[in-house]
């Protein structure tokens, strides 16, 4: 929704949903839950549930997960992983440039095997400027930048080659 100073504006602003386009009302928080509009927080609604917030990494004296209520000394919680994701660390500077809401949904790549899948907004703007040119301009072979846009797995060099290259052309 748009920046406001004007306080009396805010519950009167329809905000729209970035997926969808479609508008919806606001409200603040409705403790019986029966309104339709969307709920909005405050400040103190954030730090009144951080104070009521369970800690996630510890176990009450009892040895049950602990919840707002629990008391007394806690017990670290015991945590096995059954399977390591590595993700990268990389981000789109696309979002320094302006108003750009796709930015909203940024997720890290994951690799998987010492290979990457690209994001849904990276295939489709390969999709976009086309496969041939973006090989061109990559210096990436044809079918691996058709593999890209496919959503399969490559090195994560060659994805970020393919990245560098569509993000320029992103600025022309």
């Amino acid at each position: 929704m748009p920046f406001s100073k004007h306080r009396e504006l805010w519950l009167k602003t329809r905000a729209i949903d970035t997926h969808t386009g479609k508008p919806y009302s606001i409200t603040l928080l409705d403790p019986q839950g029966l309104t339709k509009k969307i709920e909005v927080k405050c400040y103190g609604n954030v730090l009144g549930a951080y104070r009521e917030h369970p800690e996630a990494k510890f176990l009450g004296h009892d040895g049950n997960p602990c919840n707002s209520l629990t008391r007394g000394l806690l017990r670290r919680s015991h945590i096995v992983a059954n399977n390591h994701r590595h993700i990268g660390k990389e981000t789109s500077r696309r979002w320094e440039q302006g108003d750009d809401m796709s930015m909203v949904d940024f997720r890290c790549a994951e690799y998987r095997d010492g290979k990457t899948v690209a994001s849904d907004a990276i295939r489709k703007r390969i999709v976009e400027i086309g496969i041939r040119k973006v090989a061109r301009e990559s210096g990436v072979n044809r079918e691996t930048v058709a593999l890209i846009a496919k959503g399969k797995a490559v090195k994560s060099t060659t994805l970020h080659r393919v990245i560098k290259s569509t993000e320029v052309r992103l600025l022309d």
